[in-house]
């Protein structure tokens, strides 16, 4: 783990997490968060040390804070979620591989899996809906307008009604969609990346393409 400075490009600090990484971490108070192939460690972003270290079966979720408590997938299958001193306050079986990285809007907590479907459970651990694409759902959700919108590996970009998870829009892209959607909430756009090089922007509303770039 690396601390680079925005202006200057120098490195501040690194800290060695003893075990590979694929997660990105996140900030919250003086901890940052971040997940590696032996669990979720917290670290003092002051101290650079370790506060604590939960483990777990290769964590490539990367993790999001909501309401004191750090929610995580796990290659388990498992959607966790620890509280500020690494105790479990949540622990949902979900099956596959949860490589997507969640979202929590209004206590409900969207996230993916290999087993190709998109989850929606509320922080009381209830399930509200699963839906069922044509392949992994390695990509992130993101949320906008009351809709969830995620890539699968089986070449759509897909838009569900947060609620009920009915199907909203779905787009053929064409290739596998492992890439996160990124929202223009402004102008009701959506970018995102698919396996082919193309960088597409579609419409939030609809699902029409407004373009679509080749990045060769």
């Amino acid at each position: 783990l690396k601390a680079i400075d925005m202006e200057t490009g120098e490195e501040e600090w690194d800290l060695d997490l003893k075990a590979p990484t694929n997660s990105s971490p996140i900030i919250h108070k003086n901890r940052i968060y971040v997940g590696c192939e032996d669990g979720l460690k917290a670290i003092n972003i002051n101290s650079h040390e370790v506060v604590w270290d939960y483990d777990a079966d290769n964590v490539e979720s990367t993790p999001f804070y909501y309401d004191g408590t750090i929610y995580f997938g796990c290659s388990d299958g498992h959607l966790y979620g620890l509280n500020e001193d690494g105790k479990v306050e949540f622990n949902k079986k979900l099956g596959g591989e949860l490589k997507s990285s969640p979202i929590v809007v209004d206590d409900n907590i969207y996230i993916g899996s290999t087993n190709s479907k998109m989850y929606s459970i509320g922080t009381d651990k209830d399930k509200n809906w699963e839906f069922t694409t044509g392949d992994e759902v390695i990509s992130s959700p993101t949320y906008i307008n009351k809709t969830v919108i995620f890539g699968s590996s089986d070449g759509n970009i897909y838009c569900l009604d947060k609620d009920d998870g009915d199907l909203v829009w779905k787009e053929d892209l064409s290739n596998k969609v492992i890439s996160s959607p990124t929202v223009d909430k402004h102008d009701n756009s959506v970018y995102i990346g698919s396996d082919d090089g193309n960088l597409t922007c579609l419409d939030t509303r609809d699902g029409t393409i407004k373009w679509s770039h080749s990045t060769g």
